[in-house]
């Protein structure tokens, strides 16, 4: 009898935790999907902030617009490093975004597809 309340109180706790995981998601995954965008851009400038550990990618066209360069576990991309590498100053590249610029939270559209398209 004692094994199957274990059994119970743990599925009740598993049950509980996913619903937990849900809501704590849900609430960031469904705007982050709602909001891709496609820009054609010229890179102005790109700079990295925080240290090697923790290092922190952004670039800006020449229109001023600041975006970051982020691994997205939305989309499973684990790339941010190479993606940011791939980017030269001067260049034109077509990027597609998700997310918002929200400057009380510090957050930038994330450019989560990098495209070269020509030399500026």
């Amino acid at each position: 009898m004692a094994d199957v309340l274990d059994w119970i109180q743990n599925r009740h706790i598993f049950v509980a935790t996913i619903i937990i995981m849900v809501a704590i998601t849900l609430p960031y995954a469904i705007p982050y999907y709602a909001s891709p965008a496609k820009h054609t851009i010229v890179v102005y400038e790109k700079w990295t902030t925080g240290g090697s550990s923790a290092a922190n990618y952004f670039f800006s066209d020449t229109y001023g617009n600041v975006y970051s360069v982020e691994n997205s576990w939305l989309l499973l991309q684990y790339d941010m490093s190479e993606r940011y590498a791939a980017l030269q100053e001067g260049k034109t590249y077509e990027i597609t975004t998700y997310g918002w610029r929200i400057k009380w939270l510090g957050f930038y559209p994330n450019a989560v597809k990098i495209e070269l398209i020509g030399h500026g």
